[in-house]
């Protein structure tokens, strides 16, 4: 999101809040990224997941099979 200039909220939380956290997350893990499309939201887990969507949603992917290779790296 940075890279691409766009807005966050970077949502941390402390390690005894975990067990509370966990079981409103898909996989029982972070980190999250939720995202907003009109009126519904979408949670995506998995942090190669996330930068992975964040890469093609932003046009940042890479123009050839090595710079996604690259990118994914």
């Amino acid at each position: 999101m940075a890279a691409a200039g766009q807005p966050y909220e970077d949502y941390r939380f402390e390690r005894d809040q975990w067990p509370s956290i966990k079981p409103t997350t898909p996989l029982g893990n972070v980190p999250l990224l939720k995202v907003t499309e009109g009126s519904n939201t979408y949670i995506i887990a998995q942090s190669v997941t996330i930068g992975r969507f964040l890469a093609r949603k932003f046009k940042m992917l890479g123009k050839t099979d090595i710079e996604q290779a690259e990118v994914e790296m």
